[in-house]
């Protein structure tokens, strides 16, 4: 979970193990979801079958 960028709100960000990223979007769609509370991702990745959740309030960086 991060900022969303230019908005105010959260993305919700999968992190896979080769380093890539995927955004959650909205159904049928390209476009990022953006999400108005933490409770409300938090959630989603539960819906969606995800154990935890990690906020991140920095920068994203992957090495």
């Amino acid at each position: 979970v991060a900022p969303a960028p230019m908005q105010s709100g959260w993305e919700l960000i999968v992190v896979r193990t080769d380093g890539t990223l995927d955004y959650m979007t909205v159904a049928r769609s390209d476009r990022r979801k953006v999400y108005k509370s933490l409770e409300a991702i938090t959630l989603d990745a539960k819906r969606v079958g995800f154990d935890e959740v990690t906020t991140q309030l920095g920068a994203l960086h992957v090495a």
